[in-house]
């Protein structure tokens, strides 16, 4: 290791830099307006020097087994080309650079420590890269770049321009035509603003010549990079809504409501449920007339929260994304063939076949059809590992096509990853588009499509270079943020008088969509009564239709027209203030406080505007500031309203003017402007937070539930509303911990069908446990008069089931709050944990009743010598009958009977079916394939516990 050279700055890369504040802008620009700029900048700096750099990307595993381990090497030297002598020659030195997220704590402390000695030094000498191979680094890039680096003084403070241009080592292609621009103003922590203003200011000079923004960034329509002929053409032929907003995208979409209100605050750790008060679309137009049907991702098939069980008449969920595609038929697992998306494609299609019989044969009769409903999600282009060298599931000629092309020569293979799965749906969303047009649906039909949130770029694996060949609009922020890259999308509506060619920018979110389609109906609240009398709970979104159906419709063009703005937006659209929530505030471990009633105390400690929260233990670390173990959550909220965008993080106020959405610092709104729009977006910040914990389901755990439909359902032990603090952690994907005789862990859980139960843990753990398992009310768990289980779990490295007894458990009352609790009454080693990842209690409910047992009625533990013979040994999985193909699937209602006919499934099919779905053993219960679950269903998962060995 050389020890010459001046200091890096990758240590304070590493672990958050030190104490100021760099204002930032960025753009591209095309091959003349580059040469323009560079004339422009020669005239205005006072020093200009011109580097060759050669970067290596490197990634590292580390022990934490998270995808913080990438890091990118430049050996930066003085280029052959003519230097203006204005400032001294740049050392020949490699940098060491994080790309992830800022290393800090636990993560940086977890680097070797010859890394860290790396990362706080300069690593000169022509062995640099040999060295860091030595330390387990694979090399994943190698791309050239030539910079121009001008230094620019504007009101008295420095700024630092590079223009640069990025080729492909081998082959020399450009990753990107003409070059990139980059303006830096450092300045000291207390003076954000005035930097921001600064940088603006001289920003403002160089705009003729730098595109700062060109569109949103995944289709062919804003990204000349990307074929998706059908998405584009759809699109352009119906009225595009520019300027919306959403993520999570389903609680909000299904509910009208802010997704907080509802329950959900992640897309996992037990947070990524809608409580069952919701209403979703599927129950308020069912309950208006309309048939229902819901088809592909849907956050879970828990029992009480699957599709089928929330207003669906019919609903196909795509559990994974393999090629040779199992879905879920109304709680049935069925095979369909198809392509993984291709799947979900071909069922929705026969939906809709039927639909369209069913209006010929209505018309032929002189009658009104019955309306309908169908709610796709695509899985695409969800990461779902199905194919070896992909890291998405779609059929390997895509990539193969894009690799083979010469315009994408150097770009990283994640990106053509991402752009073929697009293309890929493309091509299945054209087969839809021309079903509607051949069928005639698409004369009587509303079709909304949109995108979930923005898109999941870097993740370690592209570098700043290859974001902009990404995301060329130049927008900041990627899903789980609150930047516009995060959650601004489109959403683009065809129907009956929705004029084509048409794009509005009026401000509309996610929490539209429900309204409108009631709106559309030609429907109000009023005219609908949910249920046995559910409540339909106020909602926070506002139809759009006034956009959608104008009075006075305008000419429609062939391309697009010149945007007719917020021409047709209503008062209340023009003056809404937009609020989300990132995910950054809140982790899988944050459980709120229970009162004497067992429900979540509101107001509480954990739930304080300004001292409140708990950070993600990864998505925490995105937002520098987060440094107390309580934020917040102003830190974490992000607000549009009119044209300023404001965001707790760093309380910058941005002014989007035309289509630039870059949250930099050359849209950063001028000073008066920016303090009155600030404080207007922070107060109401505040006041929407205020109405989301007032909201009955807000940050309230689910509800587990037994005897609904399928007689299994699996209770999740991430959702737990109460843990012991400390000693029992909360994960993405389970639990982790029970260290100490009394430790204990409480779901939610009610029982609509008495029976006897059986009940299957699945986990891994370091040692052994002996535990109690009681089910009922909490005060008749304490009091030891509920029926339990006293068992003793092994130790085990893989995750697999293992009987632990079976339970008689009675109707839960109305109105009581049912509970499941595991508790810890010895380990082998004490004050060690015993779970490594308590994943699911599993309860099976017996077709016949077995004989009342004297001890259970008693409310005594269960400790025959049968059951504790099951928990000696994984429950075996006994191989069912055949999956039925898509053409046999059983009505609803028909979960309860084995699938298929008298062939049945053999060992080895079982088990080869088994590994595709990475199902954990032991949930084969009488033959049938009921409420499978695995670890690996769940969304963004990055605890390395989470994803054991099966």
């Amino acid at each position: 290791m050389a020890s010459g050279g001046t200091p890096s700055g990758a240590a304070a890369a590493l672990v958050g830099g030190p104490a100021s504040y760099v204002a930032r802008c960025a753009g591209l620009a095309g091959d003349a307006e580059a040469e323009a700029l560079v004339g422009l900048l020669r005239g205005m700096c006072v020093r200009r020097m011109v580097f060759d750099e050669n970067e290596y990307g490197m990634r590292l595993p580390l022990a934490s087994g998270t995808k913080r381990g990438t890091f990118k090497m430049i050996k930066q030297v003085p280029a052959g080309g003519p230097l203006v002598p204005l400032g001294p020659s740049p050392p020949v030195i490699w940098r060491l650079v994080h790309e992830s997220p800022p290393l800090m704590g636990a993560a940086y402390n977890g680097l070797p420590a010859a890394v860290v000695e790396v990362c706080e030094s300069a690593l000169g000498g022509i062995y640099a890269v040999q060295f860091m191979h030595g330390l387990g680094c694979e090399i994943v890039y190698r791309v050239a770049r030539r910079s121009q680096v001008f230094v620019c003084e504007h009101e008295g403070a420095e700024v630092t321009v590079t223009v640069f241009a990025v080729h492909d080592r081998v082959t020399g292609a450009p990753l990107f035509p003409g070059a990139a621009v980059e303006a830096r103003l450092v300045a000291g922590p207390e003076q954000q603003v005035e930097a921001a203003r600064r940088l603006g200011g001289f920003a403002q000079k160089l705009l003729p010549l730098v595109l700062l923004k060109k569109g949103w960034d995944d289709i062919g329509l804003h990204n000349p990079r990307l074929r998706t002929p059908h998405l584009d053409a759809f699109i352009k032929r119906g009225t595009l809504l520019d300027n919306y907003y959403c993520a999570p995208t389903r609680a909000a979409l299904l509910t009208g409501r802010a997704f907080p209100a509802t329950g959900t605050l992640m897309v996992n750790g037990g947070w990524d449920q809608m409580n069952r008060g919701e209403a979703l679309a599927g129950e308020v137009l069912g309950a208006a007339g309309y048939t229902t049907a819901m088809f592909g991702k849907w956050h879970s098939d828990w029992t009480g929260y699957a599709p089928w069980d929330v207003g669906f008449d019919e609903a196909w969920y795509a559990p994974g994304h393999q090629p040779n595609a199992t879905l879920i038929h109304n709680g049935q697992l069925v095979r369909v063939p198809g392509f993984g998306e291709e799947a979900n494609l071909l069922v929705l299609l026969d939906y809709l076949r039927r639909q369209a019989a069913a209006q010929d044969g209505a018309a032929r009769e002189g009658r009104a059809a019955a309306p309908f409903f169908a709610y796709y999600a695509t899985r695409a282009i969800h990461m779902s590992p199905g194919v070896p060298g992909q890291l998405r599931s779609y059929p390997p000629s895509y990539l193969r096509r894009l690799m083979a092309d010469p315009a994408n020569t150097g770009v990283a293979q994640s990106i053509l990853d991402a752009w073929a799965n697009v293309e890929f749906l493309d091509d299945l969303l054209g087969r839809l588009f021309d079903f509607l047009d051949t069928s005639g649906l698409a004369s009587s039909t509303y079709v909304l499509l949109t995108s979930d949130n923005g898109p999941d770029v870097t993740n370690g694996l592209e570098r700043k270079e290859q974001r902009r060949v990404r995301v060329p609009s130049g927008m900041r922020g990627i899903k789980a943020t609150g930047l516009d890259g995060g959650i601004r999308t489109f959403l683009a509506v065809a129907g009956p008088g929705v004029p084509g060619g048409v794009v509005d920018s009026t401000l509309v979110a996610a929490e539209d969509v429900l309204p409108t389609l009631v709106d559309l109906a030609g429907l109000t609240r009023d005219d609908i009564a949910l249920r046995g009398g559910k409540p339909l709970l106020p909602w926070d979104g506002i139809s759009a239709k006034n956009l959608l159906l104008p009075a006075a419709p305008p000419a429609a063009g062939g391309a697009l027209p010149a945007r007719r703005g917020v021409a047709l937006a209503t008062l209340a659209q023009r003056e809404r203030a937009y609020v989300t929530l990132a995910p950054n505030c809140w982790d899988p471990d944050a459980v709120p406080r229970l009162g004497p009633d067992r429900r979540v105390v509101k107001p509480q400690p954990l739930l304080d505007y300004d001292n409140g929260g708990m950070p993600h233990y990864f998505y925490g670390n995105w937002i520098k500031h987060m440094r107390r173990p309580h934020p917040g959550f102003e830190i974490c909220l992000a607000v549009r309203w009119r044209d300023y965008k404001w965001t707790g993080a760093d309380g910058t106020v941005y002014k989007f003017s035309g289509q630039s959405h870059v949250e930099e610092a050359c849209n950063a709104a001028p000073p008066a402007e920016a303090a009155s729009a600030g404080a207007a977006m922070r107060a109401a910040a505040r006041a929407w937070f205020a109405r989301v914990l007032s909201s009955p389901h807000s940050f309230t755990p689910p509800t587990f539930v037994l005897g609904l439909g399928p007689r299994t359902t699996n209770a999740y032990a991430n959702a737990a509303h109460e843990r012991t603090p400390g000693a029992i952690t909360l994960l993405e994907g389970g639990a982790s911990g029970f260290r100490a005789p009394g430790d204990r862990l409480c779901l939610k859980l009610v029982v609509l069908t008495p029976g006897d139960y059986d009940v299957t843990a699945f986990y891994t753990a370091a040692q052994s446990g002996t535990f109690r398992f009681g089910v009922g009310e909490f005060g008749d768990i304490a009091a030891g008069t509920a029926p339990a289980l006293r068992f003793t779990l092994p130790a085990q490295a893989v995750m697999a089931g293992r009987a632990v007894g079976t339970l008689t458990l009675p109707l839960t009352p109305p109105d009581a709050v049912g509970e499941a609790c595991l508790a810890l009454e010895s380990s082998a080693v004490p004050l060690q944990p015993v779970f490594t990842n308590l994943s699911v209690l599993r309860f099976s409910r017996r077709a016949r009743p077995r004989r009342a047992s004297s001890a259970q009625a008693g409310g005594q533990a269960v400790e025959a010598a049968a059951a504790a013979a099951a928990a000696a040994a994984p429950a075996v999985d006994v191989p069912p009958a055949r999956l039925p193909e898509a053409s046999e699937a059983a009505p609803r209602g028909a979960a309860d009977a084995p699938a298929g006919g008298a062939v049945r499934m053999t060992t080895a099919e079982l088990e080869a079916l088994r590994l595709e779905h990475r199902w954990p053993r032991g949930q084969v219960t009488g033959g049938v394939l009921e409420a499978m679950f695995s670890p690996f269903d769940v969304e963004d998962l990055h605890c390395a516990a989470c994803q054991p060995p099966i």
